[in-house]
């Protein structure tokens, strides 16, 4: 693991501007009883779904134990000590405690590519789905676009290196289906649909806005 993260250590720097890019699809209280133990479980003890900030955000009941929301929803006592609670599960406080962790275990998690979701892998993904590691997925970038079409747009990708985490941005793009563009350049902008075709040199193109833009969901 240490050299995948060693690999993905410092993005280097455009040469030019960042270009503004979106794209469709691609597809954090008081009364914290639990401690804070890097071993802490991440996960509802009820359902087994990891926690997260949504639906399943870690709630605090009354007597220390925490519980998600939505199993929170359905319960009417402690499903640990059964002491009977009151009030909305929406009222109960949040662990901040696990919710830090749940961040700092997320930024532990190596860069890589996950072929079921077609994304960059999430902490799930490494023991559920087929990921690839970060020299993997590079080597998955350069089958996606052929040899003839980097040569024909040389001019384009002279100066391009796609590593890292510019070689999952340009994965991600390769993978959509259509693209939203907004592009915006000296007090113009261009707006419009391009959608996902086999050409060559439109996964050149690809390649090289991964490289130098910003890619937001």
């Amino acid at each position: 693991m240490g050299g995948i993260e060693e690999h993905f250590g410092s993005r280097k720097s455009a040469a030019t501007q960042p270009l503004p890019l979106q794209l469709q699809p691609l597809s954090l209280s008081s009364g914290i009883s639990e401690s804070a133990r890097p071993d802490a479980t991440m996960d509802c003890s009820v359902c087994l779904e990891d926690y997260n900030e949504e639906e399943r955000v870690p709630k605090v009941l009354p007597c220390g134990h925490t519980v998600c929301l939505q199993c929170v929803r359905r319960l009417q006592q402690c499903p640990t000590c059964r002491r009977v609670f009151t009030g909305s599960p929406a009222e109960q406080p949040n662990n901040f405690c696990k919710l830090r962790l749940r961040h700092q275990g997320d930024a532990r998690i190596p860069r890589g590519w996950c072929l079921d979701c077609r994304a960059a892998a999430a902490r799930r993904c490494w023991d559920e789905h087929a990921v690839l590691n970060a020299r993997a997925a590079e080597k998955r970038l350069k089958e996606q676009v052929p040899a003839g079409a980097l040569q024909e747009a040389a001019a384009l990708l002279q100066d391009v290196q796609c590593q890292g985490e510019e070689a999952l941005h340009a994965l991600t793009l390769l993978s959509a289906q259509s693209w939203n563009l907004n592009l915006r350049a000296g007090g113009r902008r261009l707006n419009g649909t391009l959608a996902n075709t086999e050409d060559p040199l439109i996964k050149a193109l690809w390649v090289a806005v991964a490289s130098r833009a910003t890619l937001t969901q």
